[in-house]
């Protein structure tokens, strides 16, 4: 019944009726619950989610986002929580919320850093580097509009370091031909985890674990060489870089997209986020 309501109400939205669209939303979101079917929650929510940010209520709009975000981690669906985190944060960061914002931002990568260890072939890994991608350029947009050079500096080294440790990796065509079912619940587990979590340090303490537990599992130990391994993504600071520079020297970094592009241009004095036409 929830799934049948859910078509229902997607029908209505395509068809422009807003509040007929609701009142089913509601009721699959409901009925889905009452069934333990988690996705069909979520993505009710989801698009109830969509509703309130056509109506103006953003506030509503990011409490049925981190609803549905919620009950996709309680069904296991890690794939989908970066795009999830994702709509969360840019509706934070619309109500002002700019802290909780950039947090979110945070864990959407920490959850693709996860799960990039353990892609099962070239096509997903192009996939979750894609979202990593659109992720680390709403992580930037955030930190330009704040005119925070030195955030914005360390989002990009950060997603030039995440470019990196790709290339290095040895691919396998297939996942590994075993996996220890008790274990992978485990690393789900926490990756669900992740999401829930607003403390920073527990979320290192969940990222470490979780690296871990994947090493256990053998992705890593496959994906990579101990010399891979052992490399780790550490972004320069910007003051640390601007006190290598010479007095003669400017440094230009670029971030682009569609709708909005910088340049940050710094050299041995205060940098600056430069809107590109």
């Amino acid at each position: 019944v929830g799934q049948d309501l859910l078509i229902l109400g997607e029908f209505a939205m395509d068809a422009d009726h807003p509040a007929k669209a609701r009142a089913y939303l509601t009721q699959a979101a409901a009925s889905a619950n009452r069934m333990g079917m988690c996705r069909v929650v979520a993505q009710s929510y989801f698009e109830l989610a969509k509703l309130s940010e056509k109506a103006g209520n953003l506030k509503q709009a990011a409490d049925e986002t981190e609803k549905g975000a919620h009950y996709m981690a309680l069904a296991g669906d890690t794939i989908y929580l970066p795009g999830s985190l994702d709509a969360l944060a840019a509706l934070k960061a619309k109500t002002g919320h700019l802290d909780q914002a950039q947090h979110l931002y945070r864990q959407a990568e920490d959850v693709i850093n996860g799960m990039l260890f353990r892609v099962p072939g070239a096509y997903s890994e192009s996939s979750l580097l894609s979202a990593m991608s659109s992720t680390y350029l709403s992580d930037f947009r955030l930190a330009a509009d704040q005119d925070n050079p030195g955030m914005a500096f360390g989002i990009i080294e950060q997603a030039r370091g995440r470019t990196v440790a790709d290339m290095l990796r040895d691919h396998q065509a297939d996942p590994p031909a075993k996996v220890d079912t008790a274990l992978a619940t485990k690393v789900s587990d926490v990756e669900s985890e992740l999401l829930e979590t607003t403390n920073r340090q527990q979320h290192k303490i969940l990222l470490y674990k979780l690296e871990e537990d994947e090493e256990e599992l053998g992705y890593q130990d496959n994906l990579l060489n101990p010399t891979q391994r052992r490399l780790t993504e550490h972004p320069a600071v910007l003051a640390a870089v601007q006190k290598d520079l010479q007095p003669n020297d400017a440094l230009l970094e670029y971030a682009l997209a569609d709708q909005r592009s910088f340049c940050l241009a710094f050299d041995q004095r205060p940098s600056m986020i430069v809107n590109l036409p």
